[in-house]
């Protein structure tokens, strides 16, 4: 049988970056009092346990500093710190948070002891990596901290996180451009060089062509049986992911897999394979089939595949049209549903979560610019009323400056006079006396 991975990619900003951990211990366990306070809306406990994680490191706590989960808790500390109104304390950590990934960005090179760390964790753990902080989550960051900025009243800083916020679009479209060109270039090159290869390929070698064929009836019957059972589920899948009455647009990227017999462990793991090569691109994974029998879901207690799924870098969600029957895989999952329709409930109903807060977010900020400009209005209002009266203030001080001035003149003058006066009266005497010595002589 044939399973179909299901992952979106969504441009809406979430709630908050509630995204997967990275240490040897799983997202569930490490967020799980976090998330309880969460989802009772206790936003105030819920900063207390993100808090928590942020002290400084020592050996009787559980702090992730200088780990590689600090980036995903303060992004948490950042987000949660605004919904609370504490808009300094937001910028904070989420400057904190963009340090942390403009210096993993920065990186260049990985030294010997980085590099074993780094292959260590690749095979114990996958989820043990350094968090970078996935492009969502960094135009998330700037969409959140311009508004904190805002809300601190630094219009300034607002505009200039605005502008930093389009360059951060901007890299992320030139980011996807590329992979789609290079992906694209790279298809037309192999379809260049081998189109004969191709053409037989697909004219021959598919499942479809061998199962018309009829060469190995075995193959048939179970190839056309696993393509009713997965076209029945990702047909209920795609049917009510689309047909939501929200509106709400989703990005599908179908990945095809067996789901049954001894394939369906190693194509469901090539297929996540691809998809954690390419992760920045996707938010969740969706693993579903359109039923089968009890005895098909042995495959889904192997223990690689169980693993995979527990420590993959984003959520899985798992829906493969059990009711009764509960697999490893369901207990390792980030979501475990009953069927593929209520996976893609699920995701609406994230969805609508997620847009509901964004409105909430846009009324706040028209409310808060609305406020700004009221009283800027009010300020300006107050200047204009004050500038007659103080040209008025100062039209009178200088009148009386000049009164005093005129009043001083004809005083000031006749001192000067009789002043000059007395000098020329002496000067007057002086010449007399020195003539009449003059005759004497």
């Amino acid at each position: 049988m044939r399973n179909h991975i299901f992952s979106f990619l969504s441009f809406i900003v979430a709630v908050g970056f509630l995204t997967g951990c990275s240490t040897i211990q799983n997202c569930h366990s490490q967020k799980e009092p976090m998330m309880t306070a969460y989802m009772m809306g206790d936003n105030a406990q819920t900063l207390s346990c993100v808090n928590k994680k942020l002290k400084e490191p020592a050996w009787y706590n559980s702090s992730v500093v200088n780990t590689g989960d600090e980036v995903v808790w303060r992004l948490e500390a950042g987000s949660l710190n605004f919904n609370l109104g504490n808009y300094q304390m937001a910028i904070d950590q989420l400057k904190e948070a963009e340090r942390l990934i403009e210096e993993y960005d920065d990186r260049a090179l990985i030294s010997l002891r980085d590099l074993s760390t780094e292959a260590a964790t690749a095979v114990m753990n996958l989820n043990a990596l350094p968090y970078r902080g996935l492009c969502r989550d960094r135009i998330a960051l700037s969409i959140y901290k311009s508004l904190a900025y805002l809300g601190n009243g630094n219009e300034d800083a607002f505009r200039a996180q605005l502008n930093r916020l389009r360059n951060e679009q901007k890299r992320v479209k030139d980011d996807y451009d590329k992979y789609f060109e290079a992906d694209k270039k790279q298809m037309d090159e192999t379809l260049k060089t081998h189109k004969e290869v191709a053409k037989t390929v697909k004219e021959s070698a598919s499942p479809e062509a061998m199962a018309a064929s009829n060469q190995n009836p075995q193959f048939a019957v179970g190839w056309n049986e696993a393509k009713a059972i997965g076209d029945k589920g990702y047909g209920d899948f795609m049917n009510q992911l689309q047909g939501n009455p929200y509106g709400l647009q989703f990005y599908p990227c179908l990945f095809h897999a067996v789901m049954q017999g001894d394939q369906t462990v190693p194509t469901v793991l090539a297929a996540l394979d691809r998809i954690n090569r390419h992760i920045d691109l996707f938010d969740c994974v969706v693993i579903i089939r359109g039923g089968g029998s009890t005895s098909d879901l042995n495959s889904f207690d192997n223990y690689d595949l169980a693993s995979t799924v527990a420590q993959f870098p984003i959520p899985i969600i798992v829906g493969i049209g059990h009711e009764r029957d509960v697999t490893v895989l369901d207990d390792v999952a980030s979501i475990r549903v009953k069927t593929p329709t209520a996976a893609a409930e699920w995701l609406i109903q994230c969805g609508t979560a997620a847009l509901s807060r964004l409105n909430e977010l846009q009324e706040a900020v028209v409310t808060s610019v609305r406020d700004t400009v009221s009283q800027a209005r009010e300020q300006l209002a107050y200047y204009t009323s004050m500038i007659p009266a103080t040209a008025q203030r100062i039209i009178d001080t200088n009148r009386i400056r000049l009164d005093n001035h005129a009043r001083s003149i004809p005083v000031a003058a006749t001192n000067l006079i009789a002043s000059q006066r007395t000098r020329l009266e002496r000067a007057i005497e002086r010449i007399g006396d020195t003539i009449a010595r003059a005759m004497q002589r």
